[in-house]
């Protein structure tokens, strides 16, 4: 095997916060069988690391004494990496690029919001460093809210706060033991439906309706919580239509 083959295996391997917060099921399938390289998640991964890349760089130049930036580090065994830290109060930024809205980014949960895998992350990292919050800088690259039909002159950067106690630190810390573990055991014995699976959380089971796993056999529970999903929509569509 050459070098770079061992060291794809060793990152399959390896159990990152990103790996816990999305959907472990689906990155034990994807770190088992090598994953599926769609153009979607090149874009997607394009798109993240170019903003995060250029967001930093600008930050820790133009404000060297305020940012910071940090190495991959080891939390009992689950890597983790944060964007980027205020050196002055220690506190860890994670920053992220989405096509949402402001219009929808401000409605209340779950049909608004800032997106709830990017929340568990930022809270992965306030729990891990033992922090009290966190700060999430979104960019939104859509024009959906076009200021002729707002009013509103759009806004592409946003800033939210994520504030957590010690105990729900502690809880948080717990449960990314729990998946992080079984994800590790379905890697181990070659079985991803051993990992934890989404389909079961309201905040998070928007996955599976793009979900490779979940459209075949693969995932009986992920493919039903697909088809529910979809339904929904179909009846609520129905239901805006109706009512107009």
């Amino acid at each position: 095997k050459t070098q770079s083959q061992k060291e794809t295996e060793q990152r399959r391997g390896e159990v990152h916060v990103y790996d816990l917060v999305n959907c472990p099921r689906k990155q034990a399938y994807e770190k088992l069988e090598g994953g599926q390289l769609t153009e979607r998640k090149i874009m997607y991964f394009m798109r993240g690391k170019a903003i995060e890349y250029v967001i930093k760089q600008l930050l820790i130049k133009e404000y060297p004494n305020m940012f910071g930036e940090t190495d991959m580090k080891d939390y009992k065994g689950i890597k983790f990496g944060v964007d980027i830290y205020r050196k002055d109060m220690n506190v860890p930024i994670e920053i992220k690029s989405s096509t949402t809205p402001s219009s929808i980014l401000y409605k209340s949960p779950p049909y608004g919001g800032p997106s709830s895998t990017y929340i568990d992350q930022l809270k992965s990292y306030i729990s891990i460093t033992g922090n009290h919050f966190g700060l999430l800088y979104y960019f939104l690259m859509s024009e959906k809210d076009m200021e002729h039909l707002t009013g509103i002159k759009p806004e592409w950067i946003h800033i939210f706060v994520v504030t957590m106690t010690r105990r729900e630190r502690e809880q948080w810390l717990y449960t990314l033991e729990q998946r992080a573990q079984g994800l590790k055991i379905a890697m181990e014995l070659g079985k991803p439906n051993l990992a934890f699976g989404v389909y079961d959380d309201a905040r998070l089971q928007f996955q599976c309706i793009q979900c490779d796993y979940a459209k075949t056999d693969k995932c009986d529970l992920g493919y039903d919580s697909r088809l529910k999903q979809i339904q929904g929509k179909k009846d609520r569509m129905k239901e805006y239509r109706n009512k107009k």
